[in-house]
């Protein structure tokens, strides 16, 4: 008796698990969880479009030199370098028109400080192809936001 008991649950057990196997493996699957942004990371309605202007600066080193990873604007443009408490900037450079992305960089009019907090903002060149605060205004997003990028120095 106890033999037919162990060969009916033997049975039962191969039944489920064929069950299981057949509801994972072949019935169709729903839909793959969604990706949620990470905290402090721009959501998909933050994220710049491809015309709209964009500037990427990564922290810097002390001294006059500076880089700047990635502009992108569809007109004459101006990376201009600003300290945090100080609307005099510390240098400008220049990009011309391109429809694309560029980067580059130079020396400074002054030197960043070890330990400083600094941004960098896009102005849109007036034509004449020097910066002037008052005539080259600051380019702004799509959301009228300024179009800048933090960055400190080490």
């Amino acid at each position: 008796m106890w033999s037919w008991n162990i060969i009916g649950l033997v049975g039962l057990l191969l039944f489920t698990g064929s069950l299981v196997l057949f509801i994972v493996l072949v019935l169709p699957q729903s839909e793959p969880p969604k990706l949620l942004d990470a905290p402090g990371m721009p959501t998909r309605d933050d994220r710049p479009t491809p015309k709209e202007p964009a500037l990427t600066v990564t922290n810097q080193d002390a001294g006059v030199r500076f880089f700047i990873g990635a502009v992108r604007t569809d007109r004459a443009s101006w990376v201009v370098v600003y300290t945090d408490d100080a609307p005099e900037p510390l240098g400008a450079f220049f990009f011309p028109q391109y429809d694309g992305i560029q980067s580059g960089g130079g020396v400074l009019w002054r030197s960043l400080q070890s330990g400083g907090h600094y941004r960098a903002a896009l102005h849109e060149d007036d034509g004449d192809m020097s910066f002037h605060a008052e005539n080259d205004p600051p380019l702004m997003d799509e959301a009228g936001r300024p179009v800048q990028a933090e960055f400190s120095v080490r």
